[in-house]
């Protein structure tokens, strides 16, 4: 009895160890294993980088990140720009002028006159001369400019004008006169009496000495810059004139004195030189007058080749789509959900077309696949930022 019972407890134990391999094996095989073994329905995933939901039996042949596609349909872009005119202008003017002026000096008393004149540019401001008639002299006439002995002598009738020295001269300037003492004669006066003063000056005007014009330019015109130049015609008399500058956006491209009247200038600058948004072309002129007409930016932008990606299908794969058992899907993730998404899919040459305001699309291509390498080719009919295209059997 003693013995049967022996036997028996062997074998309860032996069937808890098969029964707890059992159960091990159960737990630590891949899910989908498990379920099928068990009877059970395939449980489903997420993949964490694209956010679909997956069952076991999905198995992806492509995910890559396409990012920034643009479109662009012409090879060239012009930014016209107004035609403008510069010129510096050199002239005579009047800086200052009084009636009169009388001074007087005796043993006793003197009399001095101060006039006052302002130089508006100083460095635009040449030759700048003292003229005047003198009338009833006697004496030395005595001229100061800011403190500095500018004229010291007997003068009588028209006076040659007095050269006012440029070392001497500041934005805001006094000339002072007085004539000189009687010495022993104590009786005398000396005195002058000036009529028609002026100060007089050659200024160059330099309002119409600089052009300032904008052109904007898009992100997908700068992403995709090959070349880039200025264009113009200038109008100008060779022998008179100076050198004209051009500055691109605080860049100097050109300082030259340029065959006028002639040929077309063309400037090509570096693309790095150009912005997005908006960017400013300078003209500047020394010296001379300039008529700068036809301008234009002109951009030559790179040839376009849209992406193309590639999976491989195996002949297991291929014959499971043929067969109906799987199906080959193709998703393209977007990054906003404002924009329009419009663009056409080449999948070996055959086309898929998508027009979308969401967030993705997705496409069975299986009528698309072919056994082996297959190749994708995104083109958008508007730029395109895509987050992310995956391709996978399901």
């Amino acid at each position: 009895m003693k013995r049967g019972q022996g036997a028996a407890s062997g074998a309860a134990v032996l069937l808890a160890v098969i029964l707890g391999l059992i159960i091990f094996f159960i737990i630590v095989i891949p899910p989908a294993d498990r379920a099928e073994i068990l009877g059970e329905p395939i449980p489903a995933k997420i993949n964490k980088t694209t956010g679909r939901v997956m069952n076991a039996s999905t198995n992806e042949l492509l995910v890559t990140s396409p990012g920034r596609i643009d479109l662009i349909r012409q090879e060239e872009i012009e930014h016209a720009l107004p035609a403008v005119t510069l010129f510096t202008r050199t002239e005579s003017a009047v800086i200052e002028t009084i009636d009169s002026i009388y001074v007087s000096r005796s043993a006793v008393s003197s009399t001095q006159a101060n006039m006052s004149f302002v130089l508006d540019d100083l460095e635009q401001t040449e030759n700048v001369l003292l003229n005047f008639n003198a009338q009833d002299a006697q004496g030395r006439l005595h001229i100061e400019l800011n403190g500095n002995t500018v004229f010291n002598r007997e003068v009588s009738g028209n006076v040659q004008p007095i050269e006012l020295s440029r070392s001497s001269l500041r934005e805001r300037n006094t000339l002072t006169f007085s004539v000189s003492g009687v010495g022993a004669a104590i009786w005398a006066t000396n005195r002058y009496e000036l009529s028609n003063v002026q100060v007089v000056a050659d200024v160059t005007s330099t309002t119409a000495q600089r052009a300032v014009q904008v052109f904007l330019m898009s992100e997908t015109e700068f992403n995709n810059l090959q070349e880039v130049q200025v264009e113009f015609l200038p109008l100008c008399d060779m022998p008179t004139t100076g050198p004209l500058t051009v500055i691109l956006n605080r860049n100097e491209i050109y300082r030259g004195v340029p065959d006028c009247n002639v040929h077309k200038m063309i400037i090509e600058f570096a693309p790095s030189l150009a912005r997005v948004g908006e960017n400013t072309i300078e003209f500047f002129v020394e010296d001379g007058e300039y008529q700068l007409s036809h301008s234009i930016v002109k951009s030559e932008l790179k040839s376009v080749d849209f992406p193309t990606y590639y999976f491989e299908l195996s002949n297991e794969q291929f014959g499971n789509v043929t067969d109906k058992v799987q199906d080959v899907m193709l998703r393209l993730d977007f990054v906003d959900i404002v924009a329009a998404k419009e663009g056409v899919l080449l999948i070996n040459g055959r086309q898929a077309g998508f027009d979308t305001r969401e967030l993705f699309v997705e496409f069975d291509i299986s009528n698309k696949v072919v056994r082996g390498n297959n190749a994708i080719k995104v083109k958008p009919t508007r730029t395109l930022e895509i987050r992310e295209l995956g391709v996978w059997v399901e």
